[in-house]
């Protein structure tokens, strides 16, 4: 088990390298002068001159590159161009936001998901149709529309829950789930489906298996059949969907962010976007892939755990 996890931690350093590196190099062909938008662009040619040396930029690109990947090594970011503040602090107040939005979204589609692929395909007949029906719907529609159709009915129609703010959950964990609602809503649809389908497929792989039919005839109750042996055995399939999952619901948040107002990772990227903010973009890329990598140890750590043969692969 600790080759197994020693290997997953060489690769996941290797690719965070090989992000970090495309991501400097494809950012450096972004249009726009950082210098200019630092002064406005009403900047004198040598006001522009003194800005881009004090930003290193009128060094080689190979020792920009080296500099920049020393710091990083050593945890350091840089520095926003616009407000001077360290990339590192920013990116650790907008992460909290960002990531429970997300693991949020996780965690509830987990469960309808599961819960309505077992019905899907235990039940079958009209229950199955309705899941397939409703998971279709899930898929179809967008999160960012979805999630303006639930502040209308539910902020502007019903005024039950905000459409708008954000409070940390350690501070007000009331608070934080009311804010939370509509917001998780709307980025799960599509992942409750995917989970649902996937669900309702393994199970009926599961429940049409040799095993589990001798399991019934000796007469063991379909209760414990069900969750003890076919749906442990599905939920191998299911673990690796649910860290597919978790990447594109950080994708997603880009866009529901900007629809409920959250100050979370997706604001930021809009703004450093827009203002030409490269330290911050490079840092956005490799804080985003930390995260995305350590899901995806997490979720292989599971996996080896539902099926052994995976340890020594």
């Amino acid at each position: 088990m600790i080759s197994f996890v020693l290997k997953r931690i060489v690769v996941s350093v290797v690719l965070l390298w090989a992000v970090a590196t495309f991501t400097f190099l494809l950012l450096q062909l972004m249009p726009g002068d950082p210098a200019a938008i630092i002064l406005g662009g009403q900047g004198t040619p040598a006001q522009l001159a003194h800005v881009r040396t004090e930003l290193g930029l009128n060094r080689p690109l190979f020792v920009q590159y080296g500099s920049w990947l020393g710091r990083v090594v050593h945890g350091d970011l840089g520095h926003s161009v616009i407000s001077g503040q360290s990339v590192i602090s920013i990116l650790n107040q907008r992460a909290p936001v960002t990531v429970s939005l997300a693991v949020a979204g996780v965690l509830v589609s987990l469960v309808i998901g599961v819960v309505l692929g077992v019905l899907a395909a235990v039940r079958g007949g009209w229950v199955d149709r309705t899941v397939r029906l409703v998971t279709a719907a899930g898929v179809a529609l967008p999160n960012f529309w979805l999630g303006a159709l639930l502040v209308v009915i539910f902020s502007v129609w019903l005024r039950l829950l905000p459409a708008v703010g954000y409070a940390s959950f350690v501070s007000a964990p009331l608070s934080w789930v009311r804010d939370m609602v509509l917001p998780v809503a709307a980025i799960a649809a599509a992942s409750v489906a995917g989970i649902a389908r996937q669900t309702r497929v393994s199970m009926l792989a599961a429940l049409q298996s040799e095993y589990v039919q001798t399991l019934r005839g000796v007469g063991l109750p379909m209760r414990s059949i069900i969750y003890k042996h076919a749906l442990r055995n599905a939920s191998i399939p299911i673990v690796t969907i649910v860290g597919l999952l978790f990447v594109g619901l950080l994708g997603g948040a880009v866009l529901v962010e900007q629809v409920f107002a959250l100050p979370g990772l997706g604001q930021e990227t809009v703004q450093a976007i827009a203002n030409h903010d490269i330290p911050v973009l490079q840092g956005l890329v490799i804080y985003t892939t930390l995260i995305v990598l350590v899901v995806n140890l997490m979720i292989d750590l599971a996996y080896a755990w539902l099926n052994p043969k995976v340890r020594y692969s």
